[in-house]
């Protein structure tokens, strides 16, 4: 194993119903909230309002700021932390997925920056402070609520860039998987592709090793495949929702690949550059790259893919198969679930 460290200051709060929470944990904290949101899902649904009502009935003063886009670009995020010096908000609700999630952690940063809070996504300096932040959480799939990462389209430059900072991890997250029972079949399959992923190209390509992290990461990957499998027949499987998403929170938290120590995420760089030019869904790019990725790793990393087909999908080659026929059978078999 690889020496690490551990730092995850979130409250988390996980199961049917915790919703209810959002008003009195938010009002812990501050009580001027801008509450961040998509393109209308959680308005139509009535989740928007229910949120407002929650933060209001706990004396929390509630500014809206809607229309946070997949590949969330960076303009409308200095133009909410601008809305936030004028005003004075004190705390950030993000109510969504991923994307909604990455522009509340982008706002709260730039709300407190100084300078170009761009600066900071091409590595020239670090966050000093940020406005708190607390997720309700809609979709399973990036992991957001319990990481110190935002991924954010410049608009301007075509870029589309990582921040990493621990001054922008939630300080209360709430996973209510009923809030995920409508979620569609097109985004609950990218959702689950994407939970696999930041899971798998750090187990493929880790430099260390650890027998508890690889058999995390199978076991994640295997409930991943069947949750989905039943969501598909039952989309309203509150336990499949609810194993989903649990197995996003983990996935992307650092305790999957703890002890692996340098790894890579060809995926994951290669599909940031695909969304950013075609303006795809994360999940799509994923699931087109991730089997490519593994068969571009074999070689170098043979064993651990041989290893994946064997304890995953249950691959039994034969005496006279190499190690790199295995493995292949276990890519064939993974790019067939992706599609």
């Amino acid at each position: 194993m690889k020496p690490f460290a551990s730092y995850i200051p979130t409250r988390l709060y996980f199961g049917a119903g915790e919703t209810q929470r959002l008003g009195a944990e938010t009002a812990r904290i501050g009580r001027k909230a801008l509450l961040v949101s998509g393109q209308g899902s959680a308005r139509r649904s009535g989740l928007l309002d229910k949120a407002a009502g929650l933060l209001s009935g706990e004396g929390v003063e509630v500014l809206e700021s809607p229309g946070v886009q997949p590949n969330p670009r960076l303009g409308p995020c200095l133009e909410a932390a601008e809305l936030c010096r004028q005003r004075g908000i004190e705390v950030i609700v993000a109510v969504g997925g991923g994307s909604v999630l990455d522009a509340a952690k982008t706002i709260a940063a730039a709300a407190l920056d100084q300078g170009d809070i761009w600066e900071v996504f091409l590595g020239r300096r670090a966050v000093a402070q940020a406005l708190p932040l607390v997720t309700l959480v809609t979709l399973a799939a990036t992991g957001s609520e319990l990481n110190p990462h935002s991924v954010i389209l410049n608009e301007k430059t075509g870029q589309k860039f990582s921040l990493h900072s621990e001054h922008v991890y939630p300080r209360v997250s709430i996973l209510d998987p009923q809030l995920t029972l409508e979620v569609p079949r097109q985004p609950t399959v990218y959702g689950a592709v994407d939970i696999m992923a930041h899971a798998l190209e750090g187990y493929i390509t880790a430099e260390g090793s650890s027998s508890l992290s690889d058999r995390t990461v199978e076991e994640l990957c295997k409930v991943v495949m069947q949750s989905t499998e039943r969501v598909l027949e039952e989309p309203g499987d509150l336990e499949a929702r609810s194993e989903l998403m649990w197995c996003s929170t983990i996935a992307c938290s650092g305790y999957a690949g703890a002890g692996y120590g340098p790894r890579f995420y060809d995926g994951h760089q290669i599909g940031h550059e695909l969304s950013a030019t075609y303006d795809l869904a994360h999940g799509a790019t994923l699931s087109g790259l991730l089997p490519g990725v593994m068969s571009f790793h074999l070689g170098k990393h043979t064993p651990k893919l041989a290893q994946f087909a064997r304890r995953v999908f249950h691959v039994q080659g034969s005496w006279i198969e190499s190690e790199e026929e295995v493995a292949r059978k276990g890519i064939a078999l993974f790019r067939s679930w992706c599609a």
